[in-house]
């Protein structure tokens, strides 16, 4: 079954980015423009350091930034965030 989706995609896989995730957890906490793009300038600025930043998952890195983005703006907290960290570190 594997074999017959890879072939139809092309094996044309990517993986998944921060960028990704942040588009995702943004619209699932139904946040707005301005602190996403504070979260997406954050997520950037993670890049430049990209040595410092690899140990961690793309996921780790996403909701490191929204989580800072929203104490900036004073959006408040999510328990949902915490709950999708402890998620991707259990199965590491």
């Amino acid at each position: 079954m594997e074999r017959i989706i890879l072939n139809t995609l092309g094996f044309d896989l990517l993986v998944p980015t921060p960028f990704d995730f942040v588009r995702t957890f943004s619209s699932l906490l139904y946040l707005d423009a301005k602190t996403t793009c504070l979260a997406m300038y954050l997520t950037e600025l993670s890049l430049l350091d990209a040595e410092r930043y690899l140990p961690y998952l793309s996921s780790i890195i996403a909701t490191a930034a929204i989580a800072l983005a929203r104490y900036t703006f004073q959006v408040g907290y999510n328990c949902s965030l915490h709950s999708w960290k402890r998620r991707s570190e259990e199965r590491r």
